[in-house]
């Protein structure tokens, strides 16, 4: 997996996010240049919602766009969706578009693996193109030289690539005219993903697999379905787990290193207020480091790291990371917290996570909290709740 890109598709519904990283240097304004772009697709009508920040401004001399790809070992296609307005080091747009037929190329958004935010400085014979930031997870070659080759190829033509207009740019270019030598360059050469050095047990997939969560659990907390007012947030009711141990084929991970790489690594955090000598929290600034912690732990977490919690760090800046201690069945469990407001951000994992107010129990639109999920550290399964 590259650049954090995960897909959930059923019956022509489609919806992917892209995490850009830095590529090319000279475009930072008052910090590092970020952002990401939301596809979604409902019964063949796509909406891609862009979001980028810091980029300087110069809208004299430059122009940025966005651009997506299609990027494989027997051809390139890019697609210009548009230009991007920059205000005060900001770049928000939106663009309907076709997801069967992108930009008027026969391909639908599904076989597109890769977008980049292009800035074009100059005109005519003296402009020139670099990319202040990319999301490139599947691509194959090295894309920079071809997406210059598709632009160079159209500059001089009069359509241009318009905010409104999603088929004003596209050229498809076969990877063999390239040269070998691109071919053979790695995509992760070419980026430097939000998502780089976490572990291979996290990269190896982020989807969530529902045939496979087998245990259950009862509320520690309260959660959206506690309306009574009986339930307090950080009571002292303890999960439920079967006892099911004598099943597991993989050794328990080293709890007691994962631990100390929290506490060396992470803020002590209480979110809830609770002192609960039962869970031990940590607030997480950066996930690549929590995704080599779970990696050295030996703990199996790649579907952790899936679009909407990346999302979610990318906008509160932090997550929550603690360890529940089963004194009754003498067993840690791994318990995750994904920040977010009540009825506007997305659930991170279905019905799998349980909503935790910060203050009061019934659940409140526009109230903050936290979607938990509590996991088998050596299975990486997440626990249902009854």
């Amino acid at each position: 997996m590259k650049g954090c890109e995960i897909v959930a598709q059923a019956n022509r519904f489609y919806k992917s996010f892209l995490i850009f990283a830095n590529e090319d240097d000279g475009f930072s304004s008052s910090g590092t240049p970020s952002g990401y772009a939301k596809i979604l697709v409902r019964d063949g009508k796509g909406v891609i919602d862009l979001n980028v920040h810091n980029l300087k401004e110069n809208p004299d001399k430059l122009t940025y766009r966005l651009y997506i790809m299609k990027n494989d070992p027997n051809s390139f296609l890019s697609v210009c969706m548009g230009t991007i307005p920059v205000q005060k080091n900001k770049g928000i747009m939106q663009w309907e578009f076709d997801a069967d037929n992108v930009g008027k190329t026969g391909v639908p958004i599904e076989q597109f693996n890769a977008a980049a935010i292009q800035a074009q400085e100059g005109s005519g014979e003296n402009v020139k193109f670099k990319y202040p930031l990319s999301s490139c997870k599947n691509s194959v070659t090295s894309w920079k030289k071809l997406l210059n080759e598709a632009s160079n190829a159209i500059k001089g033509e009069a359509k241009q690539c318009a905010h409104n207009d999603s088929a004003a740019e596209q050229q498809e270019i076969d990877n063999d005219k390239a040269g070998t030598e691109e071919r053979n360059i790695a995509a992760a050469e070419e980026e430097q993903s939000t998502c780089e050095g976490i572990s291979e047990a996290v990269e190896e997939g982020c989807e969530i697999n529902h045939e496979e969560q087998n245990e259950t659990l009862e509320a520690p907390y309260c959660s959206e379905d506690d309306a009574s007012g009986d339930c307090i947030a950080g009571n002292d009711s303890s999960p439920h787990v079967p006892d099911n141990t004598g099943d597991l084929k993989m050794p328990l991970p080293d709890m007691g290193m994962l631990r100390s790489n929290f506490n060396s690594s992470f803020e002590p955090y209480d979110p809830f207020g609770s002192n609960r000598k039962d869970y031990k929290w940590w607030k997480v600034n950066n996930p690549v480091q929590l995704g080599n912690i779970f990696h050295q732990s030996s703990i199996r977490a790649p579907f952790f790291f899936n679009p909407l919690v990346m999302m979610a760090h990318y906008k509160y800046r932090y997550l929550i990371v603690g360890i529940y201690e089963d004194k009754t069945k003498k067993r840690d469990y791994m318990v995750c917290g994904i920040p977010g407001v009540y009825g506007v951000d997305d659930k991170p994992f279905g019905d799998l996570c349980r909503w935790v107010q910060i203050e009061g129990n019934k659940p409140r639109y526009g109230a903050f909290g936290y979607w938990l999920i509590y996991m088998e550290p050596d299975t990486g399964k997440i626990l249902e709740f009854k």
